[in-house]
């Protein structure tokens, strides 16, 4: 992930987020060859979120700070399958993308090491919509999925 934002002020924090998100299910699907359970998943997601932080100092120094907000925006994901095919002496792949809106919120704790240097670990909810891919011709449908993610990131301030 990389973040950009502006500090409003002591409180407030607007940002724009951009990641990407690789994962394979490990194969053992039929999407292809009726009765056969070799159809291999990969894919590949890309959110792109706006978001919103509201920070509380910790300590008189104001090193510390607990943040809380949320985050919407949308979330792109390309799905790549590959099988054998019918004769069994080759391989086809199909690819299909989707786009959906996803909403979520975070919280977290940023330690200020310097004037420009930080350390932030922190927790995120994300729920993205329902998206419908085109595999081997025939429609595949994945539900609205709910994601949490646990992360830690420098950062700079400019």
């Amino acid at each position: 992930m990389a973040a950009f934002g502006w500090r409003i002020n002591e409180r407030n924090k607007i940002q724009i987020e951009a990641g990407a998100l690789k994962a394979n299910d490990g194969g053992g699907h039929n999407y292809y060859t009726p009765g056969s359970n070799n159809t291999d998943l990969d894919y590949f997601a890309v959110p792109l979120l706006a978001s919103y932080s509201f920070y509380i100092p910790l300590g008189t120094q104001k090193r510390w700070e607990v943040r809380v907000g949320p985050a919407a925006g949308l979330y792109m994901m390309k799905v790549d399958a590959g099988a054998p095919h019918n004769s069994g002496s080759r391989h086809v792949k199909s690819n299909d993308t989707d786009s959906t809106f996803a909403y979520g919120a975070g919280t977290g704790v940023t330690w200020h090491i310097s004037k420009h240097l930080y350390l932030d670990a922190g927790y995120r909810y994300l729920r993205t919509g329902e998206t419908d891919y085109t595999l081997f011709d025939r429609k595949v449908k994945f539900d609205a999925m709910d994601t949490h993610t646990l992360n830690v990131s420098v950062g700079w301030k400019f």
